[in-house]
């Protein structure tokens, strides 16, 4: 910096050096802004994922403790371990392929609000769009595994003696 102000001194005393800084933290002072919003909206998506798993976990946790006997019945009966939980599964799924369509949907609406904010990316991505779905049926089947795991833990001989 003193270098740069003898280099100007010299060359122009006139010349009035405040804040001197690189063009890399001007650069960066230029995109604060958009990069606090991206985080921001960053921390957003990852609770958003967060909430979404949470309320998955919670739907089909209830839906197995109101099934119970229905499981035990189906197990009593014959079916496999594996078959009841993949229907529990399979549910869990079908529920995060609704919710899928329905924030594509969203994205589709949101998307040209938010483009001025998005670098480099299309508000309609598929690259983006596609890798949102893939992560969100990876946390879905995540969230879903333990309420079907419990599913399959329903004991045969005693959903026939309440039956």
């Amino acid at each position: 910096e003193p270098a740069v102000r003898q280099a100007l001194a010299a060359d122009d005393p006139q010349l009035v050096m405040y804040e001197p800084m690189s063009l890399a933290d001007a650069i960066g002072r230029g995109e604060a802004q958009r990069r606090f919003v991206l985080q921001l909206l960053s921390s957003f998506a990852l609770t958003a994922l967060a909430l979404a798993a949470l309320g998955l976990f919670g739907v089909l946790s209830y839906g197995v403790r109101l099934r119970a006997r229905e499981f035990g019945i189906r197990m009593a009966l014959g079916a496999r371990a594996a078959d009841v939980r993949r229907s529990v599964l399979h549910e869990g799924l079908r529920l995060t392929a609704a919710g899928v369509v329905v924030g594509v949907a969203g994205a589709w609406v949101m998307g040209r609000a938010l483009s001025s904010i998005l670098f480099h990316v299309q508000p309609l991505d598929p690259v983006v769009l596609a890798g949102s779905a893939a992560c969100m049926f990876v946390v879905a089947t995540a969230a879903a595994y333990l309420p079907a795991r419990r599913a399959t833990a329903a004991d045969p001989m005693e959903a026939l003696r309440e039956a």
